[in-house]
């Protein structure tokens, strides 16, 4: 579990960005192009909002049962829960962001005559 949290916090500005260039990819006049912008983009928003809204650093510490002791459950996900504001921030900014981008690098329909 612990390295699917870690592909979803380092690469969730990525999947956006290749999930929306996949579904524009027609109506897109220079495709591979958007893809490289966006995902600069969508990196730079990231990484301000995990600056900004992120946890603070905090320690940690290690508890070591002892044998025959009764395993307490454990979380399912432990990176995630501290930046669910960050990724609500993140989300919230990138959707304007990509209909911005989708805007600028939109085919030009050509009128025929």
């Amino acid at each position: 579990m612990f390295v699917f949290e870690l592909l979803i916090l380092a690469g969730l500005p990525l999947l956006f960005a290749a999930c929306v260039t996949c579904l524009t990819w027609g109506a897109l006049s220079r495709p591979v192009v958007f893809l490289v912008v966006t995902t600069v983009v969508l990196y730079l928003v990231y990484a301000a909002s995990m600056w900004l809204w992120g946890p603070a650093p905090a320690g940690y510490t290690v508890s070591i049962r002892q044998p025959g002791e009764v395993h307490n459950s454990e979380l399912l996900l432990l990176l995630l829960p501290p930046f669910k504001i960050p990724i609500i921030v993140f989300t919230g900014a990138a959707i304007p962001m990509l209909a911005v981008l989708l805007r600028a690098f939109r085919k030009e329909r050509v009128d025929e005559v």
